[in-house]
């Protein structure tokens, strides 16, 4: 299945994903913020709605390198080094997601994507919309379509 997404942010269910979908990640709806994780055989949320007016700073602390698709790169590294006889498994990049709180600090770690780092425009991109949507209530209105606002979020970051 393609979902859009940009570096650590994925498209799924009607939300914001930072981290991978399949595994353990965090969700941004309108409503608020969700962490989720795998249990047993499916995914299934591991605590309630952070509401929007309980978030004081929300921020993701992810590796970032200069390299646009570093996925496919280390992908294509690693099949040319099995190709030759050496088994090589490639890293993940994994997020840290910071949710702060009027009662304290909650740091999540996501599990990240293929790669050892994502896209620096990308990460700045992203970092800045999570500040906007918790110092402008009105730009949470974005999250009812995530498709839409990952692909201009992918333009902005091209264009800087």
């Amino acid at each position: 299945m393609s979902r859009a997404r940009v570096a650590f942010a994925s498209a799924v269910d009607g939300a914001l994903a930072l981290g991978d979908p399949d595994r353990r990640h965090v969700r941004l709806d309108p409503s608020g913020v969700r962490e989720f994780a795998v249990s047993g055989d499916h995914l299934a949320p591991t605590a309630a709605v952070i509401s929007w007016d309980q978030i004081v700073q929300l921020d993701a602390d992810a590796p970032t390198g200069i390299v646009r698709f570093p996925g496919a790169v280390s992908g294509l590294a690693s099949i040319g080094l099995e190709a030759i006889g050496f088994s090589y498994a490639p890293n993940t990049a994994d997020v840290v997601v910071v949710i702060t709180t009027l009662s304290g600090e909650c740091r999540v770690t996501c599990d990240g994507y293929l790669g050892s780092s994502y896209w620096r425009p990308h990460v700045s991109s992203l970092r800045a919309l999570l500040t906007l949507f918790v110092n402008k209530p009105s730009t949470r209105k974005w999250l009812t379509d995530p498709s839409s606002l990952l692909g201009q979020l992918s333009t902005v970051a091209r264009e800087t």
